[in-house]
C-alpha cells in the first residue's frame, strides 16, 4: 500500500493491535487514538516513509508502539503514551525521527530498543540485519515507568541519538545500554 492517509480515528478493544501497518509505503497518520487492544495501539512492520502525528495511545496491553520488521525512515511526532506495558518497542528500525514523545507510566520500559533473536541448537544469538540504527529522538519525556526509561538491549544498536530527554521518576533508571554502545546524548536531564 502506497500514499494512504489514516486521519481522527479511534481504535479501543481490538482483538490485535489498533493500527496495524505492514508492506506500507508513505503512509499519513494524524490524530490517532487506540486503547485498551489486545496487543499495540500501534504496530508497523515493513513501514517506510511514512509519518505519523498527534498520536494517543493508552492501556494497551502490549506497546504503546511497536516498530519491527524493517522500520525505516519515518517520523512519529507529537505522541503520548501512557499506561501500556511498554512505551515503544523497537527491533529492525532504522533511520527513524521521534520528536515530542511523551511516556509515562507504562509497567515495563519506556522504549526497549533491542536486535532480533533466533533460537539455534546451541541457544539464542542475535538475527543479523535486524539492529535499530540511526534513530533520533528529540524532546523525549519518559516518567513514572516500571522499568528503564530506555532500555538500548544490545551492542550492535549503533548511531542512535537522544536530545532535550527528560527521564524522571523511572524506579529502574534513565538510560541503560552496553558499554561498548553509546547512544549520542545532549541535554539530558533527570534522575
Amino acid at each position: 500500500m502506497t500514499d494512504s492517509a489514516v486521519d481522527h480515528v479511534t481504535c479501543c478493544r481490538c482483538r490485535s493491535g489498533g493500527l496495524v501497518t505492514a508492506g506500507v509505503r508513505r503512509l499519513q497518520v494524524s490524530d490517532f487514538a487506540a486503547f485498551d487492544n489486545q496487543y499495540d495501539g500501534l504496530a508497523c512492520y515493513e513501514t517506510e516513509q511514512s509519518r505519523f502525528d498527534g498520536l494517543r495511545l493508552h492501556d494497551n496491553l502490549a506497546a504503546g508502539i511497536s516498530l519491527d520488521l524493517s522500520f525505516d525512515n519515518n517520523y512519529i511526532t507529537n505522541a503520548v503514551l501512557n499506561g501500556n506495558d511498554l512505551g515503544i518497542f523497537m527491533r529492525h528500525s532504522r533511520h527513524n525521527a521521534f520528536k515530542g514523545v511523551t511516556i509515562s507510566k507504562c509497567h515495563r520500559h519506556g522504549v526497549f530498543m533491542a536486535q532480533a533473536t533466533s533460537r539455534t541448537s546451541k541457544g539464542w544469538r542475535l538475527f543479523p540485519g535486524t539492529e535499530c540504527i540511526g534513530n533520533v529522538f528529540e524532546n523525549l519525556m519518559v516518567t513514572d515507568c516500571g522499568g528503564k526509561a530506555f532500555q538500548v538491549n544490545d551492542a550492535s544498536c549503533i548511531s542512535n541519538a537522544i536530545s532535550g530527554a527528560r527521564f524522571l521518576r523511572n524506579p529502574m533508571g534513565g538510560l541503560s545500554q552496553p558499554t561498548t554502545n553509546p547512544v549520542s546524548i545532549r541535554e539530558l536531564a533527570g534522575p
